[in-house]
């Protein structure tokens, strides 16, 4: 993206972390929305996988403290393992 109003993609700039553009030279970055995290190019947000999660613009995803989970992908919280 170019934060600047440049007018070449040499003065194009990456999004900060946890934010993307899927097109090259866009005045705008977007946030990932919790659950998800920028892929390493900075061009789309990824689901997190199973037993982590995420908040809004998440770089990456964390996993969940010991005794809690995250079922399934894109999570944006973890629960509490049951004592059955």
């Amino acid at each position: 993206f170019t934060a600047t109003g440049g007018v070449g993609i040499e003065q194009c700039e990456k999004c900060p972390e946890g934010f993307f553009s899927s097109s090259p030279g866009a005045s705008t970055c977007f946030a990932c929305q919790p659950g998800k995290y920028t892929n390493p190019d900075q061009t789309k947000c990824l689901q997190c996988a199973a037993g982590k999660i995420s908040g809004v613009a998440a770089p990456l995803c964390t996993a969940c403290d010991r005794g809690k989970y995250a079922e399934g992908e894109g999570n944006v919280e973890c629960k509490f393992c049951d004592d059955e």
